[in-house]
């Protein structure tokens, strides 16, 4: 059985709604005629298609769309208003919002939401930054005082400790961080900053140095202050050298055999 609609004052404009109690594939369709088309199909297990007469995945096959070329849905919304959408398993209470993808117009911010919290735990603002459990990420990664963790877990290792470890990199013989810098034969540097109420009060780097390979690591402290620097041929000092009276030892040798300087508390 079905119904046929046809626009008069349009050429080959025509389409047909049908129900099919004997094709088990298509119980619901609606048809372009003039194309020979399925537009819409409805099957006997409620999967809706659209564009298209077969299902996605097994396990996301409740509604499908199909083209031939880029495919998509728009949720269009107020300008100062969500477009979301709730992943739930249950019809009241927070079972209702157990997952969420919620973009804000307002802010232009788009967020992800787990575990029927309600709450936040991702989202990335308009500058493009990305808070982890941080509602307003103020880097391009900014993470909350939660855990970070990359790679599987060492045999054996000490679990992390929930409140102050931000970033845990794990790897069973030798986790890496790799800081990349620019290799164009520029100087460049790669940093770690310590901040309270001033930004970068102390600082660890590695400066690359153009042309040469007199590389090395400054030590910062006090926001600007160099007490330390590192290079293939030695350390710099800039200040005083204090040593405690706990160590057993400071020996320095001139590599060719020369003078040598000694702090010793060993009896020595």
């Amino acid at each position: 059985a079905g119904l046929r609609i046809t626009d008069s004052a349009v050429t080959n404009a025509s389409y047909e709604i049908r129900t099919q109690t004997g094709n088990s594939t298509k119980l619901f369709r609606i048809i372009d005629v003039s194309a020979s088309a399925d537009r819409l199909v409805i099957d006997s297990s409620g999967r809706v298609m659209i564009g298209t007469t077969t299902e996605g995945y097994q396990d996301a096959d409740d509604l499908t769309i199909g083209t031939a070329g880029n495919s998509g849905i728009t949720i269009r919304s107020g300008a100062s208003n969500y477009g979301s959408l709730f992943f739930s398993d249950a019809t009241s209470g927070a079972g209702e919002y157990d997952g969420f993808v919620q973009y804000n117009h307002n802010t232009q911010s788009l967020s992800f939401g787990v575990a029927g919290t309600g709450s936040t735990a991702l989202r990335i603002n308009s500058t493009g930054f990305t808070g982890i459990r941080r509602d307003t990420p103020l880097g391009t990664l900014h993470i909350a005082t939660q855990q970070l963790s990359v790679g599987t877990s060492p045999t054996s290792a000490a679990a992390p400790n929930a409140t102050y470890d931000a970033l845990i990199v794990d790897g069973q013989d030798v986790p890496v961080i790799n800081m990349r810098s620019r290799g164009d034969g520029n100087d460049s540097y790669a940093a770690f900053f310590f901040s309270d109420n001033v930004r970068a009060a102390g600082q660890l780097a590695y400066h690359h140095v153009l042309g040469s390979d007199t590389d090395f690591f400054r030590f910062t402290v006090n926001a600007g202050t160099v007490p330390l620097e590192l290079d293939a041929s030695g350390a710099t000092v800039q200040g005083n050298l204090t040593v405690s009276s706990s160590l057993a030892k400071i020996v320095m040798n001139d590599t060719d055999g020369g003078d040598s300087f000694q702090i010793r508390n060993d009896g020595g």
